[in-house]
Order: structure tokens, then C-alpha cells, then sequence
């Protein structure tokens, strides 16, 4: 019976000190512990990544249309890149690069706003200023803003919906992979699908 007892003591040991409960934490593993916004500290606007940085500089998505894209609202990028696969018209390509250009125009302001009040933000909390009225300020004309954004891709999608036909919006979806799990969504009951 000691000789088990002895034996599974050790296996237990063995197990720990492989899978690194008892390992020398000056050996640990670093990744472990480091944030992942470690690369936002050189960001030109520290706590946002340079993608994000460009993204809203020049009034890329970011995600905000998703709830339409995924639902069968396509979106005027997208529909501009699959031209020849949707078998476009002149005057259909025409629309969409109009929407697209039109959701620009409104798209690139707010993104530079939303980065002007971001920066201000941030720099109230590095130099120590940050305070409740500060967040509560900041944050609601950051939702704000966000909420302003979000709005203008998502009209975009819906714009750009009106253009196509049924049967270009069920290509666009199957040529962007959503055809299989939009069975029972966009192209239910109670929509044009």
C-alpha cells in the first residue's frame, strides 16, 4: 500500500511539474500574462490598433453592417467586387458606386471625429486628468458617434438591396458563403426573398 501511495504521489508530482503548475515562474511562460493591447502602447493613438485607426479614417466597415450582410442586405462594396459574377447592369453599377460614394462622404467625417474625441479621451487618462464626468462625457459622444456610423452602413446595405434582384441578392449571398445558414433568416417568411 506505500509503495502506491508513493507511487501516485510521484505521478502526481511528475504531472504537475510537466504541465507547469510547479514550474519557476521566473521560467513562465510570458505570453501568458501580457495584455493583449501591449502593440496599442506605439499606436499613433495608443489604445486603438493602427487597422482600426485606418479603418475609420477611410470609412471601412469595421463589422457595423453586419446584422444586414449577414440577413441578405448586401453591401455596395462587396456587390461592386462580385460585378461580373452578379451580371450587373451599367446602370446598377452606376447606383452602388453612388451609394458607396455617398456612404463615404458621410462615413470618413464621423470616422475622424470619432478618432479626434477618442485621442482627447485617451490623453485625459495618460495624464492622469480622467475623472466620472470625463467618462460620462466622452463615452456618450462616442456612442454617439458609433451609433452615427453605424447607421450609415447599415443604409448603405439597405439602399443597396433595392437595386438588385432577387435573384442577384440570392447570388451575392451564395457567393459570399451565407447561402447555408440563411435558410431560415433573410429569405424566410416576410421578406422579399
Amino acid at each position: 500500500m506505500k509503495a502506491l501511495y508513493r507511487f501516485l504521489v510521484l505521478s502526481l508530482v511528475a504531472t504537475l511539474l510537466v504541465s507547469g503548475c510547479l514550474a519557476d515562474p521566473e521560467k513562465a511562460d510570458p505570453q501568458a500574462t501580457t495584455s493583449p493591447y501591449v502593440d496599442q502602447l506605439s499606436s499613433s493613438i495608443r489604445g486603438l490598433s493602427e487597422k482600426e485607426i485606418a479603418d475609420l479614417s477611410s470609412g471601412a466597415g469595421m463589422g457595423y453592417a453586419r446584422p444586414a450582410e449577414l440577413n441578405g442586405y448586401p453591401g455596395p462594396l462587396h456587390v461592386l467586387e462580385l460585378a461580373e459574377e452578379l451580371g450587373l447592369s451599367k446602370q446598377q453599377r452606376d447606383e452602388v458606386q453612388a451609394i458607396r460614394e455617398a456612404m463615404l462622404e458621410a462615413a470618413v467625417p464621423l470616422g475622424k471625429e470619432y478618432l479626434e474625441v477618442y485621442a482627447a479621451f485617451e490623453k485625459r487618462f495618460r495624464e492622469g486628468s480622467a475623472d466620472a464626468e470625463t467618462v460620462r462625457v466622452f463615452s456618450d459622444r462616442l456612442g454617439e458617434i458609433d451609433g452615427a456610423l453605424r447607421a450609415v452602413h447599415l443604409d448603405a446595405h439597405l439602399t443597396t438591396r433595392e437595386v438588385l434582384s432577387e435573384h442577384q441578392r440570392h447570388e451575392y449571398d451564395r457567393l459570399r458563403g451565407y447561402s447555408e445558414g440563411m435558410e431560415h433568416g433573410a429569405h424566410g417568411e416576410g421578406h422579399d426573398h
